[in-house]
């Protein structure tokens, strides 16, 4: 997920995307020198099924200023990644 306030945590986006179903894993990447958000998570769905629910059902999710509508696979087939 790109576009996401600096202050979005890992916390928020769990909360938000465990209403369509199991979170396996959420990492917001921080910047190693100052240790703030650089402003875009990975979410990683435990269903596919799940994660086409998310993308087909809201084209936007907004949550602090974060808007994405994009699924890619992760290399396992158990979790599914929205970025």
């Amino acid at each position: 997920m790109f576009g996401l306030s600096l202050y979005t945590q890992e916390r928020d986006l769990r909360e938000v995307f465990e209403h369509y179903g199991p979170v396996g894993e959420v990492q917001v990447v921080y910047d190693h020198q100052t240790g703030r958000s650089r402003g875009f998570a990975f979410i990683y769905m435990k269903s596919h099924s799940d994660a086409i629910e998310v993308s087909w059902q809201y084209a936007t999710v907004t949550l602090s200023a974060l808007a994405s509508d994009v699924i890619f696979p992760r290399n396992t087939h158990e979790d599914i990644l929205l970025a």
